[in-house]
């Protein structure tokens, strides 16, 4: 998970452009070129919870990639499929520490509770909770039997379901037998050839849910295989009056280094807190976590793109909320702001182009992973570069804008 130093660029219209990881690089070459999936695994809290968000990040990669279908979710929980009763759906971790990667699940205590749902796939993949007692799960697809799976045994582990069928639209079934309970964990549809996106969040989440992952959940992420694993957090632990940067960075660093283990074939990026007036925190608590995941990002050799300073550095929500992108609560966009900021940062991750143009074109610079200084030089054509490298430009007409190396 090797990540150089980085260059971003702004052009006129709105394109932001990053030296991204050699291997990441060839993945995605490799979806366009060759038909192959490649999987995104994007961690979050409610700055993500937010439609917005997941919508613009989605659109992104599948820009970029091709729809490659449904990533692990549940649509039962949002209502985009139909369920019998009998299942109970949560949709944040509590005491329960046996979840999804979004800290969701659904869960039916007897046989015959159904699920259903339509849609074009050529691959499905299921995560199911096994455990001593456990019921059975019987898939179908256009009513053809696909098999059933048996859950009672050791655990609390994870239990895999996967089939590939023919290409096309297709109407899935799952129904439960067997006397014990069921625990749907996650499902994904895949096309078998693009970009698949897994929006995994829910409100109030902080990386320390998943700084001691438990052998289910990192079981979960390697079931996944990801090629890229995005990772925001930190308005919430910025906002805990008790925040310990040590002990913060303490964790973060395990975090980093089971869940690369866990993938160790994807690539890293750690996304900065927004800026936001958070009401619990003490003096310079953002500031904290955002030094702290740049420090860590940089160990772990991981991207860090700092959201605070694309949205203009400390105090940029006040400008935000007066050109009607932000909340009153001084912690949340609206939906203009969240596709906005999402327009700002994802093209760094590709090196390809959010839907958008110049209304989501950047307007401050972002951060690099090198810990070191950026500088601006604007090309004769009219480009800004932004680098920590000032010999990314060497050949190139024009003059350093700002600070110069």
């Amino acid at each position: 998970m090797r990540v150089g130093a980085i260059l971003l660029w702004a052009s006129l219209v709105g394109v932001i452009r990053a030296e991204v990881p050699e291997t990441l690089q060839a993945r995605a070459r490799g979806v366009r070129e060759e038909g192959r999936v490649m999987r995104v695994l994007h961690f979050g809290d409610s700055h993500l919870v937010a439609p917005a968000t997941r919508s613009a990040y989605g659109r992104y990669f599948h820009q970029c990639l091709g729809d490659g279908g449904k990533g692990l979710g549940l649509p039962w929980l949002s209502g985009a499929a139909q369920s019998s009763r009998g299942w109970r759906k949560v949709l944040r971790p509590g005491a329960d520490p046996c979840t999804g990667l979004g800290g969701t699940f659904m869960e039916a205590g007897g046989p015959g509770e159904w699920a259903r749902l339509e849609g074009e796939f050529s691959h499905l993949r299921l995560h199911l909770l096994r455990r001593p007692g456990a019921g059975t799960l019987r898939v179908r697809v256009d009513g053809r039997d696909l098999g059933e799976l048996s859950l009672n045994g050791p655990g609390p582990s994870l239990a895999l379901f996967q089939r590939d069928v023919p290409s096309g639209r297709h109407r899935l079934e799952l129904e439960t037998a067997g006397q014990g309970p069921v625990r749907l964990l996650g499902l994904a549809l895949e096309r078998g050839q693009g970009g698949t996106y897994s929006a995994l969040a829910f409100n109030g989440a902080e990386a320390s849910w998943m700084g001691k992952p438990s052998e289910l959940i990192l079981d979960q992420v390697r079931a996944e295989s990801p090629d890229l694993i995005l990772l925001a957090f930190g308005t919430n632990e910025a906002n805990d009056p008790h925040l310990e940067p040590q002990a913060y960075r303490h964790w973060l660093d395990g975090f980093l280094s089971r869940m690369g283990g866990a993938a160790p074939g994807a690539s890293m990026v750690l996304l900065g807190p927004p800026d936001g007036r958070l009401p619990r925190a003490h003096a310079g608590a953002l500031a904290q976590v955002i030094a702290v995941q740049r420090s860590v990002a940089s160990a772990h050799g991981a991207l860090f793109l700092d959201q605070q300073a694309a949205m203009g550095g400390e105090g940029g929500m006040g400008a935000w909320q007066r050109a009607g992108l932000a909340g009153r609560d001084g912690v949340h966009l609206l939906p203009t702001g969240y596709r906005k900021l999402a327009g700002i940062l994802a093209p760094g991750l590709l090196g390809g182009q959010v839907p958008g143009g110049r209304d989501e074109a950047p307007e401050r610079p972002l951060a690099s992973n090198t810990g070191g200084g950026l500088y601006m030089f604007r090309t004769a054509d009219g480009r800004t570069i932004i680098t920590d490298r000032s010999a990314a430009v060497a050949g190139l007409k024009g003059e350093w804008i700002g600070r110069k190396p």
